[in-house]
């Protein structure tokens, strides 16, 4: 996509990959063989060795392994991957809840490792669907890219985070923060997002369609003072 490359501190070679992940996967697993959990690790090293080649954050390949743990059905050793591997909290809760879609481009877990798209299980007002949202400041060069590319990365991210609404029949939330330097675009933003929620809503006949509220700062986050919504 449009994500630059950073360093990664794991092993990049296969076996190597393997070895790593079978020692530190065996206290998450403890109702797997020894051949089971080989057979595991040498699958995940298999799928996340060349996405490791690509540079990404640690952090976003920790969401693809423990993808791939859940995609074959270890799902607790998953959970427990995010718990002990990623220190700060709502990463981890946002890697988690990707976890439930069927398909996670890998420029998500990027997306998401870097703070851009962020799930709050914990807002006050969300009740059982909690809160995604959307920080317009977290992607790299927003500023120096065109109208049309702003608008394409937009439609990109939300065409991404669509099927987390399809089992909720489109109830939730989405909170757009955008760049400071572009604020008097931010009504353009939310409004950009609530039409095309709109039209997802219609394409997926869902009863529902999520709220757009604008995030009014960085801070905002923090105080849960999420501005009015856009209607």
């Amino acid at each position: 996509m449009w994500w630059p490359e950073t360093s990664l501190s794991v092993p990049e070679d296969v076996v190597l990959l393997q070895q790593h992940l079978l020692e530190a996967l065996a206290p998450y697993a403890p109702g797997y063989t020894t051949e089971q959990l080989g057979q595991m690790a040498r699958g995940v090293a298999e799928h996340c060795a060349p996405i490791c080649r690509q540079g990404i954050p640690t952090s976003a390949l920790n969401g693809q392994v423990a993808r791939a743990l859940w995609s074959v059905g270890a799902r607790d050793a998953a959970r427990h991957w995010l718990d002990e591997q990623i220190a700060e909290r709502t990463v981890r809760t946002t890697l988690e809840a990707l976890l439930q879609l069927k398909r996670v481009p890998t420029w998500m877990w990027r997306v998401a490792a870097d703070g851009v798209v962020v799930y709050h299980d914990d807002w006050p007002s969300g009740g059982d669907h909690g809160l995604w949202t959307l920080d317009v400041q977290r992607i790299p060069g927003w500023s120096e890219h065109l109208l049309l590319a702003q608008t394409m990365m937009i439609r990109t991210l939300l065409n991404a985070l669509e099927p987390l609404w399809q089992p909720v029949d489109g109830r939730g939330t989405l909170g757009v923060r955008p760049s400071p330097r572009k604020a008097e675009r931010a009504q353009d933003w939310t409004g950009f997002c609530r039409d095309a929620l709109r039209v997802a809503q219609r394409r997926n006949g869902w009863s529902h369609v999520p709220h757009v509220w604008r995030l009014p700062d960085v801070n905002a986050q923090a105080r849960w003072d999420i501005g009015e919504e856009d209607r």
